[in-house]
């Protein structure tokens, strides 16, 4: 389930199509959201929900995918510039590095600086950090063992 293992089990065709159906799935939400006129604290919550529904769905046993493509489509709509810094930072960060951890965490980094460059409430600053560890859990839990939570 999930972009990820649709590319390793089909192919990269097939997990690009995915990919795009998750990320569609996430900014769909947060528009729909603002399309109903919703405070930006529910606007958020509704971001929660759809990126924990992709992750833990009741209807496969809690076993879903690990929630990045549907995470960066809400992120794209909540935090357009930040999240597209983000995803030039990655690759960029990968070709350099070879490491896919210390890649991720300058996304996150160059995503929280701009944020935090922009002016951007509490609030909003915390809710990457709220809803980033829900990929680690993912992970965790579908190896069992803590160690390759990271990995």
């Amino acid at each position: 389930m999930g972009a990820k293992n649709t590319f390793h089990s089909v192919g990269w065709l097939a997990g690009g199509v995915v990919a795009l159906a998750d990320f569609a799935k996430g900014a769909l939400a947060i528009l729909m959201a603002r399309g109903l006129h919703l405070p930006e604290p529910v606007i958020l919550i509704v971001g929660g929900c759809v990126i924990l529904g992709h992750d833990f769905p009741i209807f496969v046993g809690l076993r879903g995918g690990q929630g990045m493509a549907t995470m960066l489509g809400v992120f794209a709509v909540l935090f357009p510039i930040p999240t597209v810094a983000a995803l030039v930072v990655l690759p960029l960060a990968l070709i350099l590095t070879h490491n896919w951890d210390l890649s991720c965490a300058a996304a996150f980094i160059t995503l929280l600086g701009l944020m935090l460059l922009a002016g951007n409430p509490t609030r909003r600053l915390v809710y990457p950090f709220i809803m980033l560890p829900s990929i680690a859990l993912r992970k965790l839990m579908q190896t069992g063992d803590i160690r390759h939570a990271t990995s």
